[in-house]
């Protein structure tokens, strides 16, 4: 019947071999015919030694033939196939009961068996030198098979035995490379080119462990340097974010001027947005507009009304190549000075700084990219000591605030992050028609005085040299003095000022209280030539501003021959030939935007003013910075006591010994006129007497 016939055991031929070696056992082929190969019992056929085994981790890698779970398992050479379960068969007795075959043969008879055996007891039954050419993936390429499988073309297969006890090094070469120390050895373990890469030896492995190609750092201002690469954007690499500061720091100081200065009644000169009142032409010194009675300490709200006009600002400060703090530093300053301890006098410092390192954009670069403005000298803004007595604020000597750069109309020698800026003039033109007009009658004027003077002796220093000056000035009939010493003078009437730097060929330019004055703006604007006695009155000041090459504008006469009494100004002066002269006053007009502030009410179209100028330099200040910072080539060896060194340097980085370090050396304390820390603060002190029209 049928179903007899499905019963019974029906006997499969097995191939003989041509050596009369006995056959290999017959397997039993009715056992669950109906069931998937997974789910098939134990043959019942095969010989009673073979039971379950044990898994043991090594052996082939695939699926078991039984009904186990799927299981990877590691095939180590030379170990032959294993268990993996109880689904798996043991395969020393299934080796046992096949007798083995000669090298050569078994092609025709694996081709016969496979189709008879289950898939699992293929691999005991034909060894895996056979059963793998019948049994290679479909989806892997067969190059690639052959490859996994044998490590070289030189390199021997591993016996098809199995191997249960580790194998032990052996001392016979030959079999030490068949255990893994030749090449193919090496390429098993990792040794050769793929191995490499295995372990990161490679090109990929190294750029893994970091000794290739890096991917580079991101930081959060690169999207502000990428805007300078729009071409369609005309503010790319331009904008400016500006802190929305409590009105403590800057509107209330305006709206309690009359407490900024003790001597100075400043609300008048907060008028027309910090310009001051208007200038009246009654001696036609003047031009018709643009002329204000401008304070020479009002840069703060000077600079600060521009800013509002600035076509480049933004609300994003991740595009923003600089940030302004508009903290009117100089007024705060001014409010304390006389009768106020150091408490009083850092308290707005120390909140501003609180207030900026809770902000985002603080920690973008730690304050590096920020910028503000302090309309004085910055002698007083560096208190050396917390002494009652010490001159100052510590704004700039407060760790945050070293990050940030300053603008003040003097900067320090030996500092690195203050600048200076031009002292504000009483020109403010309102368009660049103003300006050419100027210009051109300063060209065409008439000046019959070869050189002028205009200040005050300083009998209780004796390093200055106004007294010479004013001597020589006097003996001069070339020279034109203009005494500043008696009470109401005409030092005081801009006017007057100006009038006779008008008529001047060589204005002189002798140090301040300070190292700067305002006075060489005024004579600039008014197309004098300057004379200069120490290098710090403006060539290591204002290099944002005027031509690092200073004799191409202006003459330079060492100070020590005229404290010595061996320099004669006149003689040097006559002694410069016409069309030099004539040089240098052209080079002194055509730089007369740059040194001027523009009406903050409009802005001049093609012209850069003071402001445009000054905003120009911090923002390639802090776009080098940044890309320094990307590009990990910081100076490391930057000398901040040398920092006026630098500002003079053109296409260099290194500094070395320069012709003005005799007037920059720091000299010890109980030196004489040293320009030393106590020396600058009483110069800022004597400073003060200007505003009293004491002195100019």
């Amino acid at each position: 019947t049928p179903a007899a016939t499905k019963s019974s055991a029906i006997p499969i031929p097995v191939p003989i071999p041509s050596d009369n070696r006995p056959p290999p056992l017959p397997l039993n082929q009715n056992q669950n015919q109906n069931l998937p190969p997974r789910a098939r019992p134990a043959d019942p056929l095969l010989p009673p030694r073979l039971r379950p085994c044990r898994a043991r981790r090594w052996g082939f890698r695939g699926r078991c033939g039984g009904a186990g779970p799927r299981l990877r398992i590691r095939r180590r050479r030379g170990e032959g196939a294993s268990c993996a379960g109880a689904c798996c068969r043991n395969e020393a007795a299934l080796r046992a009961a096949v007798p083995p075959r000669r090298r050569g043969e078994g092609r025709r008879e694996a081709a016969a068996v496979a189709p008879l055996l289950p898939r699992h007891a293929l691999r005991h039954v034909l060894g895996p030198h056979l059963l793998l050419p019948l049994l290679r993936p479909r989806t892997r390429p067969r190059r690639a098979a052959r490859r996994r499988r044998h490590p070289g073309p030189h390199c021997p297969r591993p016996p098809p035995g199995p191997r249960l006890q580790p194998r032990r090094p052996s001392p016979h070469p030959a079999r030490r490379r068949r255990q893994g120390g030749g090449a193919c050895g090496r390429r098993r373990q990792g040794g050769g080119a793929r191995g490499r890469r295995r372990q990161g030896g490679g090109v990929r492995g190294r750029r893994r462990e970091g000794g290739g190609a890096v991917p580079p750092k991101e930081y959060p201002f690169q999207r502000a340097l990428k805007t300078a690469e729009n071409a369609s954007d005309p503010c790319g690499g331009r904008y400016i974010y500006v802190h929305e500061l409590p009105p403590r720091f800057n509107e209330d100081m305006l709206r309690e001027c009359h407490s900024i200065s003790v001597w100075t009644n400043m609300c008048k000169f907060m008028s027309n947005d910090g310009l001051g009142p208007p200038l009246s032409n009654e001696d036609g010194v003047f031009s018709n507009t643009g002329w204000y009675a401008t304070n020479q300490f009002a840069v703060d709200v000077i600079f600060g009304n521009r800013m509002k006009q600035y076509e480049c600002l933004t609300k994003d400060s991740s595009i923003a190549a600089a940030v302004f703090v508009p903290f009117y530093a100089g007024f705060d300053v001014s409010r304390y000075l006389w009768g106020y301890n150091i408490s009083m006098r850092d308290a707005a410092p120390h909140d501003l700084v609180d207030w900026l390192r809770k902000r985002p954009e603080w920690n973008v670069m730690g304050g590096r990219d920020h910028f503000l403005v302090g309309g004085r000298i910055a002698w007083d803004f560096r208190r050396l000591t917390d002494e009652e007595s010490d001159w100052g604020n510590k704004l700039l000597f407060m760790p945050a605030a070293k990050n940030m750069s300053m603008l003040v109309v003097e900067s320090s020698p030996w500092n690195a992050n203050d600048f200076a800026v031009p002292y504000p003039t009483y020109f403010h033109p309102a368009k660049d028609e103003d300006v050419f007009l100027w210009q051109d009658r300063m060209r065409s004027l008439d000046r019959p005085w070869l050189f002028s003077f205009a200040g005050a002796p300083r009998p209780g220093d004796p390093m200055s040299i106004r007294g010479q000056l004013i001597d020589q000035c006097r003996t001069s009939s070339f020279c034109k003095l203009l005494e500043c010493d008696l009470g109401e003078s005409k030092c005081h009437s801009p006017s007057a000022i100006m009038k006779m730097f008008q008529s001047s060929l060589f204005c002189l330019q002798p140090q301040g209280d300070s190292y700067t004055r305002r006075s060489a703006f005024d004579s600039m604007l008014a197309g004098c030539i300057p004379v200069f006695f120490h290098p710090g009155s403006a060539y290591v000041q204002y290099t944002w501003h005027l031509p690092k090459n200073y004799t191409s504008y202006s003459v330079f006469i060492p100070e020590g021959g005229v404290r010595d009494g061996n320099v004669s100004v006149e003689e040097i002066l006559r002694g410069i030939h016409p069309d030099i002269v004539k040089q240098m006053r052209e080079e002194v007009i055509n730089l007369i935007p740059k040194v001027i502030y523009a009406d903050p009410r409009s802005k001049l179209e093609t012209l850069k003013d003071a402001f445009d100028v000054s905003v120009s330099a911090i923002i390639n200040k802090v776009t080098q910075l940044r890309r320094d910072i990307i590009s990990d080539s910081e100076d490391k060896d930057f000398i901040e006591e040398n920092s006026w060194k630098y500002e003079l340097l053109e296409g260099q980085r290194t500094i070395g010994p320069h012709e003005w370090d005799p007037f920059f050396s720091k000299p010890k304390p109980k030196d004489k006129g040293a320009d030393s820390g106590n020396s600058s603060a009483e110069a800022a002190k004597n400073s003060w007497k200007i505003e009293r029209g004491d002195q100019n």
